[in-house]
């Protein structure tokens, strides 16, 4: 089964790039996943927000955005761990849905980095693994011929869970991407010292509650 998120991607669910525009129950940093007693976890669509920031200047700028449409296979309904309802997950993000509130920018970052990029129409991946007792959730991402696999850390933030980690892009040797958009984007790039930057790394951030069913 195929499901269609307007905001949606795992942890990995993923990425690009920056640029062309002038109570809780555990502390966000804890390790491992806690689920409660009895209870039992389901994904909710509608509670989740997919955000990926990337760095321009010297002084590494974010510039913020995410895709509009993701396509997610193997979600688990009724799982005992909130790990267990992603663990067989499976993601295509086409990229031509990305989405920085900036058109000319969405066009300049599929156009000069991701049709730079070798077979990149969309952007592929699988949960590999979820270790419960650290929070590690390991994704296997296929981009410009690809595959690397990217650890994101799972923690419980009162009654929402996220997913984070920085990637770089050039792990997927998409260097030639990010100077193909830098040249275009180039006097846009340039911080206090004149001198035009975009960074490779990018963050990435997912955001969900889980749905409980507990005795």
């Amino acid at each position: 089964m195929i499901t269609r998120f307007s905001v949606f991607a795992v942890g990995a669910a993923l990425f690009t790039m920056s640029a062309c525009s002038p109570s809780a129950n555990h502390n966000s940093d804890e390790a491992g996943i806690d689920p409660q007693t009895d209870c039992v976890y389901s994904y909710d669509h509608e509670s989740t927000k997919f955000e990926w920031t990337a760095f321009k200047f010297t002084e590494r700028v974010g510039v913020g955005g995410t895709f509009d449409t993701v396509l997610v296979r193997g979600v688990q309904s009724g799982a005992s761990t909130p790990g267990d309802v992603i663990r067989s997950l499976e993601f295509e993000i086409p990229v031509a849905s990305v989405n920085t509130q900036n058109p000319d920018r969405d066009m300049k970052i599929q156009r000069f980095f991701f049709g730079t990029l070798a077979g990149t129409d969309t952007i592929r991946g699988r949960v590999a693994s979820v270790n419960d007792s650290t929070g590690m959730v390991t994704l296997a991402v296929a981009m410009n011929g690809v595959n690397r696999m990217v650890e994101m850390n799972l923690t419980e933030e009162g009654s929402a869970w996220n997913l984070e980690t920085t990637i770089d892009v050039n792990d997927w040797n998409a260097s030639t991407g990010i100077d193909s958009l830098n040249k275009v984007c180039y006097d846009l790039h340039k911080g206090a010292d004149g001198v035009s930057v975009l960074w490779p790394e990018v963050k990435l951030k997912l955001s969900t509650v889980f749905k409980t069913d507990c005795d």
